[in-house]
This record gives structure tokens, C-alpha cells and sequence, in this order.
């Protein structure tokens, strides 16, 4: 039985850290390590790590100055002793098979990573929706991957099961012998570089049917990646994955060409950018709001793709249209609104 270890960078997290750590400790695969790194909480979560590091000997808990999510993870990854790894958040929650039935999978298959289906999941339990979750088990072979790496950039609202680093099984070998870290310059999609730096080195990935992983979905803008910065542009952070993907895919294949379709994804990523930075303008920050929307459409990337965009199935169209014409104002309020929309629907 091969010694798990699940890293769980903690931050203000106490609303919700005891339900995250009570999912850890009382999975039924026993051979597990828990490494809880507090990057310098003020809210309780420091003693609510020590308390479950000295009720449990498989327990560890770190403390560190607050420094982000990449180097807690990063200092959990080199303090580690398992052959694999897995990664918990610590609003989220493991179901109590998830690390059991990812090993299965593991063993069946010797995979060189297993990709868990997981929920998203309301405060109070109710899902809003299941992300993976097939009729069967697959193993993918580097091709399979990059074809659903593609799908994924074509459509970003479909295969999603890439784009975090949770749900997951790594081999710790991997990542050492690579020197694979989570990059501490990203505010955004660190787990996004940090998956596709790691699968350029893998040949076979096992995604599984299971559901194995419940990531709770913020009612409103608590989660770090969407609070209102001092540079609003770092909103905008999942567009600097891109070389990331692209360097998986064109080490797979040079040939390929993808310009296109990295450019959709760049103009998904800068709708999605618009919705989270005017769902939070207010009289004081109006202007700012503006001067942002007004910076990034005069980016070169972004005129180079916008030219040519064409949504996929499913996907924003009025907004790409505001966004081509510069409508700054319509597009506000219209993101606006958009916001309101995505967020009352998770109460």
C-alpha cells in the first residue's frame, strides 16, 4: 500500500476547515500523511491545524508567513514522504473513498496521474453541478490528453478536469525529479501551469467516473481570486496558463496549429476577466473599472484575437460583441448584471 500524502494549504480558513479536515483523517484508505500549511492565518485556522496535528499522528501542521497558496503547497511538496500526492483546499472536502478509490484506479492501471470527477457544491451541501463524471473509466494515452486538452481551449466550459490541481493523483517521483513547483508569480491558474508542466513528463493519465472530490462554490466574491486588487488586471491571471498550454501541446507536436484556438481561449478568459472585475464597481471605483477595460483593449494580444473570435457552442455572445465595438459602458452594466446572475444562483 503505497503512503499517500494530501497537502492542504490553509489561509483564513476556519469557517469551513474543520469539515475539510474532518474529510482528510477520516478517509477509509488508511496509509496517508496530511500536511496542513497555515500561510499566516489571523482567524483561528492556525489552532484548529494544531489541534487536529496533535489529535492525529498522521497529521502535520506548518506555519509559515503569509505568502500565498503556491508557496504553501510548494513547502507541503517538499516536506513530503508519500509516493503520491494529492491535493485538498481547504474550503473543499474529500469523499471518504476518494483517496481509496483514486489508489485503485492507480494500481489497476499505473497511471501517471489519476484525474478524480468532482461536484460543485453550494454552503449547504446542494450540488450545482458534476464536472467529469462519464459512464466509464478512461485511460488516456498522451494523445488522449492533448485531444482533451483541445477540446477543453475550444470550449472552455467543457472538459474541465485539468484546470485544478485537486481531484488528482500525482507521482511525487515526477514532480522532484522535474522540479515541477507551483509558480509563486501567478495570483491565478498557478494549478493550471503547475498540471500542465507535470503532464508533458507523464505517458498515460486515468480519468475516473467517480465523483471523488466536493469544491465548494463562493456565494459571493470571498475567494481570493476574485476579490477586487490593487491591480485589477491580476483578475485576468488564467491567461497567463497560456504558454503553459501551449508549450503541453507543442511538445507534443510542433506542428500543430492552435494559434486560433489559444486566441478563443484568450478572449473567454478576458470575458470572464470583465465579469468578475464589474461585478465589483461601485461610485469609487468606477473609473479605475473603466481605465482597465480601456488597457486591456488596447493590448495587442487582445486586438489580435478579438478580430477573429467566433464563441463556442454554449458560450458569451453579446458580451464579445460590446467587447469588439469598445461599448464600455453597456459592457459594465451588462457584466454587471452577468455577475448578480452567476452568484444568486448559488444560494
Amino acid at each position: 500500500m503505497p503512503l499517500i500524502s494530501i497537502v492542504i494549504p490553509v489561509f483564513n480558513a476556519s469557517k469551513n476547515l474543520e469539515k475539510c479536515l474532518n474529510s482528510a483523517v477520516n478517509q477509509t484508505y488508511s496509509r496517508i500523511e496530511i500536511l496542513l500549511v497555515n500561510d499566516g492565518s489571523t482567524d483561528g485556522s492556525k489552532e484548529l491545524c494544531d489541534k487536529y496535528a496533535q489529535e492525529n499522528d498522521n497529521v502535520i501542521a506548518f506555519h509559515t508567513p503569509n505568502r500565498g497558496v503556491s508557496s504553501a503547497r510548494n513547502t507541503a511538496l517538499k516536506k513530503c514522504s508519500g509516493e503520491l500526492v494529492t491535493f485538498l483546499d481547504a474550503d473543499d472536502t474529500l469523499n471518504v473513498d476518494a483517496i481509496q478509490s483514486m489508489i485503485d484506479g492507480y494500481q489497476n492501471t499505473l497511471a501517471d496521474i489519476v484525474v478524480g470527477s468532482f461536484v460543485k457544491v453550494t454552503s449547504e451541501g446542494k450540488i450545482l453541478r458534476t464536472v467529469g463524471g462519464s459512464n466509464e473509466d478512461i485511460l488516456h494515452t498522451m494523445k488522449g490528453v492533448v485531444d482533451y486538452t483541445l477540446n477543453y481551449i475550444r470550449n472552455p466550459r467543457k472538459n474541465q478536469l485539468l484546470m485544478s490541481c485537486w481531484a488528482k493523483l500525482f507521482k511525487v517521483s515526477i514532480i522532484k525529479n522535474n522540479g515541477i513547483w507551483f509558480d509563486l508569480n501567478l495570483e491565478q491558474g498557478e494549478d493550471v501551469k503547475f498540471n500542465f508542466d507535470y503532464l508533458k513528463h507523464i505517458e498515460r493519465a486515468l480519468f475516473l467516473k467517480k465523483v471523488v472530490y466536493n469544491h465548494l462554490k463562493a456565494s459571493d466574491y470571498i475567494s481570493l481570486s476574485m476579490k477586487f486588487p490593487e491591480n485589477p488586471r491580476k483578475l485576468f491571471g488564467m491567461v497567463d496558463t497560456l504558454p503553459s498550454i501551449e508549450g503541453f501541446l507543442l511538445d507534443y507536436d510542433q506542428s500543430m496549429d492552435i494559434k486560433r484556438d489559444l486566441g478563443g481561449y484568450y478572449i473567454y478568459q478576458a470575458v470572464l476577466f470583465l465579469i468578475r472585475l464589474c461585478g465589483q464597481v461601485n461610485c469609487g471605483n468606477l473609473g479605475k473599472i473603466r481605465r482597465c477595460i480601456k488597457n486591456l483593449f488596447n493590448e495587442p494580444q487582445f486586438q489580435d484575437h478579438i478580430v477573429d473570435y467566433v464563441p463556442a457552442e454554449g458560450n458569451y455572445r453579446l458580451i464579445p460583441f460590446l467587447i469588439r465595438y469598445k461599448l464600455i459602458l453597456i459592457l459594465i452594466v451588462l457584466c454587471r448584471c452577468e455577475a448578480i446572475s452567476i452568484y444568486s444562483n448559488t444560494n
